[in-house]
């Protein structure tokens, strides 16, 4: 079906929820679940459309199906899938030390010479107060 049938259809479901229901029929019950869906989906569709334009921008993507009108640059076309192959060769190798990091900790954490299996370093707790608001009372003079 088509989509605009569902939106005049919750459209029509809002303006008759503004009323009190009176009726005890489950037609108009399973009307309003399919109406909540429909609400959902459209939202859902909304947000993903919405985020679309952001692809480009956060991961450097050259559209697939852009405009013709201008002459494909293959110089650029080159360097851009060379700077494809050269990140995935250094994600490889990111992982590879990654792994190898995280055994050696996980083998020290074993041995029971470490406490912390966490790869995140935490803050030791500080005593007094940080004076954020100016003087304290608490701190020490």
């Amino acid at each position: 079906m088509d989509i605009s049938f569902y939106f005049t259809l919750y459209k029509k479901m809002v303006e008759h929820v503004k009323r009190p229901m009176e009726s005890k029929a489950d037609s108009v019950f399973a009307t309003l679940k399919r109406t909540e869906l429909i609400q959902k989906l459209y939202f859902e569709i909304f947000h993903l459309v919405n985020m679309a334009h952001e692809i480009p921008k956060k991961y450097s993507y050259m559209e697939e199906f852009r405009e013709m009108l201008t002459q494909v640059d293959l110089d650029e076309l080159l360097r851009h899938e060379q700077w494809i192959k050269d990140n995935e060769r250094q994600r490889k190798l990111n992982m590879k030390f990654e792994k190898k990091r995280m055994q050696q900790m996980r083998e020290l954490f074993l041995k029971a010479k470490i406490k912390s299996y966490s790869p995140v370093q935490q803050k030791k707790y500080n005593k007094w107060w940080p004076i954020d608001y100016g003087w304290e009372i608490d701190y020490y003079w």
